[in-house]
């Protein structure tokens, strides 16, 4: 399972703060089913989930299903990140893994918030996100009549 841990660094100017960092490859495969709360949002797409374990220092890193939205250090990426932030952080997610990213051994799941809306169609319906997945094409406002119903 593909956790997150806290780890403080601290740095020459002598500030402090915490990182969080990956802790152990993923068990997750498709299909899996994984309930969390969101603890943590790094960008557009990626969210670390509380997983369960006990211990309040590690997640779950999370990446969304079938979207692409800009690293947060990117043009547009404060936005998306602030978009997810308003929307789930703290609260609870049920995500469906479709695939494991092999660069960050990472489930990429299907995300739904307690009223069963899809996070990567709201982003991408928001205009934060662009559609990597064919699933995703009825959420993209730019493709559809205006004024284009919502699809979640």
């Amino acid at each position: 399972m593909a956790r997150v841990a806290i780890v403080p660094i601290v740095m020459a100017s002598g500030v402090a703060f915490a990182l969080p960092a990956l802790a152990g490859p993923s068990a997750w495969k498709a299909g899996d089913l994984i309930p969390g709360t969101v603890k943590q949002i790094y960008d557009g797409d990626g969210l670390w989930l509380e997983d369960g374990d006990g211990n309040p220092n590690t997640f779950l890193q999370i990446r969304l299903f079938g979207i692409n939205a800009p690293e947060w250090n990117h043009f547009g990426g404060k936005e998306a990140k602030e978009f997810l932030v308003g929307r789930i952080k703290g609260q609870h997610v049920r995500c469906t893994v479709r695939d494991i990213d092999r660069k960050y051994s990472r489930p990429v799941s299907i995300c739904l918030d307690d009223a069963g809306n899809d996070l990567s169609c709201a982003i991408v319906w928001a205009g934060h996100a662009v559609v990597t997945n064919a699933k995703y094409v009825p959420c993209d406002r730019s493709k559809l009549p205006p004024p284009g119903p919502a699809p979640f």
